[in-house]
């Protein structure tokens, strides 16, 4: 009998809906402006208008959903439109919570509040994003756990998750 090499587990942070719920308000009001704008003026052209937007909305979305986050036994895997980035927890070297500002020329680039998790300080593209608006916060406090569980030696910024970790799942009594 052939003993089997134990499998790797990767978990994948569960998404939310809530980056796109500003835009669904936004396309519902400009559809019922553009039906509004249809019957005054008898011309239904107008609502062309607004089927674009959906395939726009729709195409950015498509691609926003290209972003993901998995991490398993040996790191951090960040996926995007431009490839793939692993980080290996002995790799790390911080993590913690920012938000992005105009001033630092990345606003629109990277997610707007996020938790960074940097790898060694000599390669400046050695991070991961993890968004706290396009994924389920108690994946990302699992997450941390993990990385905590791994590197006990790191400050790990509980804060933005801290309601749904307990205390004995982040070492505190």
């Amino acid at each position: 009998m052939e003993m089997s090499e134990p499998q790797e587990t990767t978990v994948e942070l569960r998404r939310t809906f809530t980056p796109y719920v500003g835009l669904v308000y936004i396309n519902v009001a400009f559809t019922l402006f553009a039906i509004y704008v249809s019957f005054k003026v008898k011309d239904w052209s107008f609502l062309w208008t607004s089927l674009w937007i959906y395939a726009i909305w729709g195409i950015y979305v498509l691609l926003a959903t290209r972003y993901r986050v998995s991490w398993n036994e040996t790191g951090v895997t960040m996926y995007a439109d431009w490839g793939k980035r692993t980080i290996e927890y002995k790799e790390i070297s911080s993590v913690h919570y920012e938000t992005a500002s105009i001033a630092d020329g990345k606003y629109g680039i990277r997610p707007f509040r996020r938790i960074v998790i940097h790898g060694h300080h000599r390669d400046p593209k050695a991070f991961v994003d993890v968004s706290l608006r396009h994924f389920d916060p108690k994946d990302i406090g699992a997450l941390l756990v993990e990385i905590n569980r791994q590197r006990p030696e790191l400050t790990i910024p509980w804060q933005p998750v801290r309601e749904y970790l307990s205390n004995d799942s982040i070492g505190r009594s």
